[in-house]
């Protein structure tokens, strides 16, 4: 194997591991995949148009191979997370993993990781096959490749796939603008990094090639090692992964080995040789960690270093065990091989229905306890615009009008069920708060809260005002939000109707904010109804719906917050720009706010599970029983009207 490419291959594997272990250093390692695709690439259409070219391709014995130096390790990893998975995941994650474990070996992994949230969100972090789904693209890839190259003349092969290309990444950008998820897990929209490496196999060799290659060489390497450091951002996969894919070509078809010759080199060339197993073995790993570590922090990085070097001591022996030696043995194709792999290949899947079996009645119940509080139900998470939905007001005729985000959607069961004479229909969107004129937008890399998106946010919150110009049974609203994105300079810019980006700073962002609700707060006013504002309940960025099932199952746990129970004044501490914000809203704009903070306060500790009830599910918001307690614990809807003006 030539050193360049093993010595991309330990370069990508090294930067993809210390990425996921929240390594600030290499914000953009992330990119190690877009560099294993090009590689992948390359490589395969090298083979297969080389034996096509002397005659000698077959398609069983290509698929043979594929499966000889995939599977091996690949099944060693399912089948012992799948053991890890029994005793360290609790319900929701269990059943989640078992869909991955299905999606791992049909390799459609990227199809259910799709369907199961973002790569970059918080939640991500908890699942241990999340990282296959780039495994699944390359065999989509090694499948659908063949077939192209056989049944096309070998003349038209460059054109095939530069148009394969250029389409791919046509279909990510329209995928982005639709659903970034998409973009990013789905074959269509990354083909086009694996064209990148079939492109340079049909022009590798030729010597104007390799001479410009060569002239360009340390752009490209530097090109890599920058993005690595200090990627662009913003769209994924975008410019950051188009330039390091241009680079590994680049590197790829200079094919100057002299370069990699010194000791560095040999060093990444030596990860390069286990990083199929590194791959295969650290995520497992990591995910469990994150399972078990329940804090407001990930996991201390003296833990998470030494997770990354148990990853390598464990890949080094997958790599020598079982990777390697089945690789290279001498066994050909034969009926009985591929029956025996098909029956291990069922035989990992059965573990799927076990695992989704094993203590399945309680398992469905803490599932049925964490599940998403949606208010009145999912149709009233609208997607665009809001509409009167039957489903989503609780009679023809309402009265009250709940308008803002998930904070929103998680009072609603509360207010319903305490409800009395009044009527109520729901407004909700995710992220998007009641604040007219101003809309949150991602500023982190794979937010799916693209400028797309920021703008559905401006129209929905319009035509929850349109609704409320043309109603008139409405006498109160209610808005509520968790604030914090409007906020938060780090994590989210703030779009404006004209299309104008707010000056990223804090103080900007939130004046834009108060401005905002102001200008809610006064068109509802101006319509002859009252407003009040409910705050979000005390959060320290703990699932505390996972923490207590743990804690009730007696599972594994380690950190701060083992007994699920937080401070007050930590929690206080960490929502003080949104109190803060609120509070200067109040007096701004002589409209009450409702917290929740004193009537979860135990002795300066927030209890999570009160009188037998888990009043939190995830990322702060109350759970659907959670949100009836305190309902009715505080009499909410009597405040609600006592307060609103």
């Amino acid at each position: 194997m030539r050193a360049d490419i093993q010595s991309l291959r330990g370069y990508a594997i090294l930067i993809v591991v210390l990425f996921h272990a929240g390594l600030s250093y290499f914000p953009g390692g992330y990119l190690g995949v877009d560099i294993f695709f090009v590689i992948s690439g390359f490589l395969i259409t090298n083979l297969i148009t080389k034996q096509i070219k002397e005659k000698t391709f077959s398609f069983r014995e290509f698929y043979f191979r594929r499966a000889k130096r995939l599977l091996p390790a690949a099944y060693v990893t399912f089948v012992l997370s799948a053991v890890a998975a029994l005793f360290l995941l609790t319900s929701q994650e269990l059943i989640e993993f078992s869909q991955q474990l299905i999606g791992a070996v049909t390799f459609t992994a990227n199809m259910v990781l799709w369907r199961q949230g973002t790569y970059f969100g918080v939640e991500s972090s908890l699942k241990p096959l999340l990282h296959v789904w780039s495994l699944s693209i390359e065999e989509q890839y090694y499948f659908l490749l063949p077939a192209v190259l056989v049944v096309i003349p070998s003349r038209y092969w460059q054109r095939a796939m530069l148009f394969a290309c250029l389409l791919s990444l046509l279909v990510c950008v329209a995928f982005y603008y639709i659903q970034t998820g998409a973009a990013f897990y789905l074959f269509p929209a990354r083909a086009w990094e694996l064209c990148i490496g079939s492109l340079g196999a049909g022009i590798y060799k030729k010597n104007a090639v390799i001479k410009l290659s060569r002239i360009l060489l340390l752009p490209a390497l530097a090109t890599i090692v920058c993005l690595t450091l200090k990627p662009f951002g913003g769209m994924h996969p975008g410019i950051d992964s188009l330039s390091v894919c241009l680079g590994t070509l680049i590197i790829i078809l200079s094919d100057f080995q002299r370069a990699f010759s010194n000791f560095p080199a040999r060093i990444l060339g030596w990860f390069g040789d286990i990083s199929y197993s590194l791959y295969l073995v650290h995520w497992p790993l990591f995910a469990f960690v994150y399972n078990t570590w329940l804090d407001e922090v990930k996991a201390p990085l003296i833990l998470r270093i030494f997770c990354v070097g148990v990853s390598i001591c464990v890949a080094y022996l997958q790599y020598k065990f079982v990777e390697y030696p089945i690789h290279k043995a001498s066994f050909k194709f034969s009926k009985r091989l591929t029956i025996v792999g098909a029956a291990v290949s069922v035989a990992v899947m059965a573990i799927s229905l076990l695992l989704r079996n094993y203590d399945a009645k309680l398992n469905a119940e803490y599932i049925y306890a964490r599940r998403g509080n949606t208010g009145l139900g999912p149709a009233c998470a609208f997607k665009k615009n809001f509409s009167v939905l039957p489903e989503c007001e609780t009679t023809d005729n309402p009265d009250i009008l709940m308008w803002g985000d998930s904070y929103t959607m998680h009072l609603i069961p509360g207010v319903d069920a305490t409800k009395g004479d009044h009527s109520i229909i729901q407004a909700t969107k995710y992220v998007c708060g009641p604040l007219m004129g101003v809309a949150p937008m991602g500023a982190f890399v794979g937010s799916e809260h693209t400028a797309h998106w920021a703008q559905t946010c401006l129209e929905f919150n319009n035509s929850v005002l349109n609704y409320l110009e043309k109603n008139k049974s409405i006498k109160t609203v209610v808005l509520s939000s968790v604030f914090i994105q409007y906020l938060s300079v780090d994590k989210f810019d703030l779009l404006t109707m004209n299309n104008e980006v707010v000056d990223k700073d804090f103080l900007s962002h939130r004046d834009a904010a108060k401005n905002a609700i102001k200008n809610t707060i006064d068109k509802i006013r101006s319509l002859g109804k009252k407003v009040v504002i409910v705050a979000p309940p005390p959060d320290l960025g703990l699932d505390e719906g996972r923490c207590v099932e743990r804690l009730e199952r007696n599972m594994l746990r380690f950190g701060g917050l083992t007994d699920c129970v937080f401070m007050r004044r930590d929690s206080d501490k960490k929502m003080a720009s949104v109190y803060s914000f609120l509070a200067d809203v109040s007096t701004l704009n002589n409209v009450s706010v409702i917290k929740f903070d004193d009537y979860l306060d135990v002795n300066g500790k927030i209890i999570p599970s009160i009188d037998n009830q888990n009043i939190f599910i995830a990322n702060g918001h109350l759970s659907y029983s959670g949100s009836v307690y305190l309902a009715k614990k505080m009499d909410l809807v009597n405040r609600i009207f006592q307060l609103a003006r």
